[in-house]
Parts: C-alpha cells; sequence; structure tokens
C-alpha cells in the first residue's frame, strides 16, 4: 500500500530501472528483492500480480490504451 516516487536528471536511468522492476523491459544484471522474496518479472502482468504498477512520465503516449474506455485504463 505505499507509493514510491523515483527521481533523477535527465538520462541518468530513472525511467529505465522503474521499467526494469515493473517488467516492461529486461534486466541486464541484479535481482529485485520484495518483502524479502526475490522476484524476477517476465512482464507488466507478473510485475502487477506482484503489486508493483509502473506509472510513465509520458502518461498521455505510454500510460493509456487508447481503444479502452477509462475505468479500464
Amino acid at each position: 500500500g505505499e507509493i514510491l516516487g523515483f527521481y533523477g536528471l535527465v538520462g541518468a536511468g530513472r525511467s529505465e530501472v522503474m521499467q526494469a522492476i515493473s517488467g516492461i523491459t529486461r534486466t541486464s544484471s541484479g535481482t529485485i528483492t520484495l518483502e524479502g522474496k526475490a522476484i524476477a518479472p517476465k512482464s507488466a502482468a507478473d510485475s502487477i500480480d506482484a503489486g508493483i504498477v509502473y506509472v510513465p512520465e509520458e502518461r498521455g503516449k505510454q500510460g493509456v490504451v487508447i481503444g479502452l474506455p477509462i475505468f479500464q485504463n
């Protein structure tokens, strides 16, 4: 039930880290630990099942599915 804000300079890799944690992109190394358990999300659905949701900077381009109604987005 927590919200984590992750910030840094443009080009520092903050979006890439968050995308890896949320299963959007693959990690090249390292582990992700959530509540003492290692997780390895292979997709965004895996992360959602683990309780992790990614809200991108470009919500209008990356954060919506245009064909779906508001309540599903």
